[in-house]
């Protein structure tokens, strides 16, 4: 068998296990914004041999929540995605004040 003169394909990237790439190529990434870690999209890039991928991109999928009151969010440590409560935009009362306070954070309500 020879190889074929044209490849409608293109060259996928493979990371190492430090994620650099040990192959350039194409990947498909996740982003995650780099203050509060939610998920935002995901994307192609091209990663050079050598070179990691960019700032707040993974190679791993998240998993979707199934309501809309959790979000995904990269851990803090960036090794996985996690599901964490989303009350933004709800009201809150404060267990001291009784005052009400919007929500403007991903994660569990403080006590």
């Amino acid at each position: 068998m020879t190889e074929q003169k044209y490849s409608l394909e293109h060259e996928t990237a493979v990371l190492g296990k430090d994620g650099l790439a040990i192959q350039a190529g194409w990947i498909k990434v996740y982003h995650s914004n780099q203050i509060t870690r939610e998920f935002t999209n995901s994307d192609i890039e091209y990663v050079m041999l050598g070179v990691s991928l960019s700032a707040g991109a993974y190679p791993d999928a998240p998993k979707l929540p199934d309501s809309h009151d959790k979000a995904v969010c990269r851990s803090e440590d960036g090794k996985c995605w996690e599901i964490l409560p989303d009350y933004r935009g709800k009201i809150a009362y404060d267990t001291l004040t009784r005052e009400p306070q919007e929500i403007t954070e991903i994660g569990e309500l403080p006590d």
